[in-house]
């Protein structure tokens, strides 16, 4: 078994498990759902207000669906599922399927915007992953240079009905020197279950 299908199982694994705690939502045992901040308010009226809306509402999103992954750890199925999980799996693979990811937070900066037509715009920025390292974490000198210096991202923001809004999302690539499209997805998307498993 490899190492990289061996984490395709146990992502499947914890999948399936924190499915089976969303579906106990309504077991009255299950403790209470944690409270999320309120939603942002948007500012469209320029493109790089447009931009940083954005990521407050990617941030609420990502802060919610973390509080609601803790609050189903913390259900009776999931204790459940682990439990009975461990009668046939060794303590190393059910401390995989157990563990928590943390919530990432990010250190983000507009170096340019640039507005091209009444309708078209296009923002620079570079966006650094400012997660604390847990305890003991050790780093490559790539990944410890990446996060310091970050990467860097160009968004194309269209304007609709007088509200700017993010359209693309481009990645720069040091390995092509060139932009790399993000977002959207172009194609079809291959499904989750064409991946190796099952075993």
């Amino acid at each position: 078994m490899n190492k990289g299908t061996s984490a395709t199982t146990i992502a499947a694994l914890a999948a399936g498990l924190a499915l089976s705690a969303a579906l106990a939502g309504c077991d009255p045992k299950q403790p209470q759902a944690a409270q999320t901040a309120p939603l942002p308010v948007a500012d469209v009226s320029t493109p790089d207000r447009a931009l940083k809306s954005y990521w407050a509402q990617i941030d609420w999103l990502t802060a919610s669906d973390h509080a609601l992954k803790r609050h189903n750890r913390a259900g009776d199925s999931f204790q459940q599922g682990t439990a009975g999980l461990s009668k046939v799996a060794t303590a190393q693979l059910v401390s995989d399927v157990k563990f928590e990811q943390p919530l990432y937070t990010y250190s983000r900066e507009i170096s340019e915007a640039k507005v091209e037509t009444d309708s078209r715009a296009i923002v620079v920025t570079k966006i650094r992953n400012s997660t604390p390292l847990p305890p003991g974490t050790t780093l490559t000198a790539a990944d410890t240079k990446r996060r310091e210096e970050g990467d860097q991202y160009k968004y194309v923001m269209e304007k609709q009905q007088e509200a700017w809004k993010v359209a693309e999302i481009w990645r720069w690539s040091s390995y092509g020197s060139t932009y790399e499209k993000v977002q959207p997805i172009e194609g079809s998307v291959p499904p989750i279950y064409v991946t190796f498993g099952g075993y």
